[in-house]
């Protein structure tokens, strides 16, 4: 039977489409879990999409300043989102959106989810979660499972589901990286001294509140107080590292199919009269996704370098000031991961799920606006999403 559905917007796409990272199905889970194991007290929210939309033209430069990021009044580089599906049963029909930073947030968040934030005594711990939630620039099951562990809230692993060898291998890279600050940092020369002392400084990184962590925070001049948010930055940056190179081949199979004959749709010749503005489309896309990635690059290779500089040279100031602006690198580099997971997801749902992996123009012009979207960092909200 043929399907009169309207095709999905890109904007609904990529909340129901855009895998790990871009968005979270909480009725699905919560359809799978125990009462007691549910994300949220209120069963409203365990039926919304919690998501993650780029909407501000960062970069590097132009960041607001560390105070201003931390401030829950100010617009970030990405905002979290609830969608509220018209049917939960039948999402693709659209629904409400609603941004935690918007103005009338909390308004929206009583009539449409039933959450008064100002009750402290029956929603503060949902409105703790939304809080914690907000200060992620992605939701990939690694992060959202270090914060709920750190924060000490117990929720079902389904919410988080990430492979136990990516778990590992994340951990290791991030205490590859640290071990061998901490020996230059603390002036251990011994490799079994720095292995024992290393053991606390390890826990640390994951619990900034142990006494461990003012040991290497006052060795950079960093004040006790921001350790939780360096540590959190800087195992963020670390873990970005470590998703961009996993993305690494699949966006370059991206790449190469919008480069070749393949991405000329088979029905061009019918379509010829638009067939140049398309072009010019597609080379716009390519043009800021290829900014993107060389953004990205640049962020990691000064990373490497300062890192560099400390252990080779002796000289901590670079690292030092990298791990300052840490929290603003966090952010973008956020952006820009989860952009790249929504490429590659709909290029895979698209364009791989095809024997041919040839397309028609229609549907060149929809996977383009997919694209576009995911890259383009200016757009308004919409409370309406359809």
């Amino acid at each position: 039977m043929t399907s009169n559905r309207v095709p999905l917007s890109p904007v609904l796409d990529q909340i129901l489409n855009g895998g790990t990272g871009v968005s979270l199905n909480l009725p699905a889970i919560r359809r799978k879990v125990l009462d007691e194991e549910r994300m949220f007290l209120t069963e409203g929210l365990n039926n919304a999409f919690v998501f993650k939309f780029p909407r501000f033209g960062e970069t590097k430069e132009d960041t607001q300043d560390l105070d201003s990021l931390q401030s829950k009044k100010q617009p970030r580089p990405i905002e979290t989102g609830l969608f509220v599906p018209y049917d939960v049963k039948d999402p693709v029909r659209g629904g409400y959106a609603i941004y935690l930073r918007q103005a009338n947030y909390a308004n929206l968040l009583r009539e449409l989810m039933g959450v008064d934030v100002e009750n402290t005594k029956q929603f503060a711990t949902d409105v703790d979660i939304l809080n914690m939630i907000d200060e992620l620039p992605s939701l990939d099951p690694f992060l959202l499972k270090e914060s709920f562990g750190l924060a000490g809230i117990k929720v079902s692993p389904r919410y988080f589901e990430i492979n136990p060898k990516e778990e590992r291998e994340i951990r290791e890279l991030i205490q590859d990286k640290i071990l061998p600050i901490v020996g230059t940092a603390l002036g251990v020369r011994s490799r079994l001294d720095l292995i024992n002392k290393s053991k606390g400084f390890l826990e640390a990184i994951w619990d900034p509140s142990l006494p461990e962590a003012s040991l290497f925070v006052s060795a950079f001049g960093i004040s006790t107080g921001d350790a939780a948010s360096v540590f959190g930055a800087w195992k963020g940056v670390t873990y970005y590292q470590y998703a961009f190179q996993r993305y690494r081949e699949r966006l370059a199979l991206v790449f190469s199919w919008m480069g070749s004959e393949l991405s000329v749709p088979v029905d061009i010749q019918q379509n010829r009269a638009y067939a140049e503005q398309q072009r010019m489309y597609k080379h716009s896309v390519i043009t800021r996704m290829k900014e993107m990635v060389r953004e990205l690059g640049q962020i990691f290779r000064e990373y490497e370098s300062c890192y560099s500089e400390f252990l080779d040279r002796a000289n901590p100031k670079p690292f030092r000031e990298f791990l300052l602006s840490a929290s603003k690198i966090y952010w973008l580099l956020g952006y820009c991961t989860t952009a790249i997971a929504h490429i590659c997801t709909c290029f895979r749902s698209t364009v791989l799920a095809r024997q041919s992996r040839r397309l028609s123009f229609d549907q060149t012009n929809m996977l383009l606006s997919r694209l576009d979207l995911a890259v383009n960092r200016h757009r308004n909200r919409d409370s309406t999403i359809a």
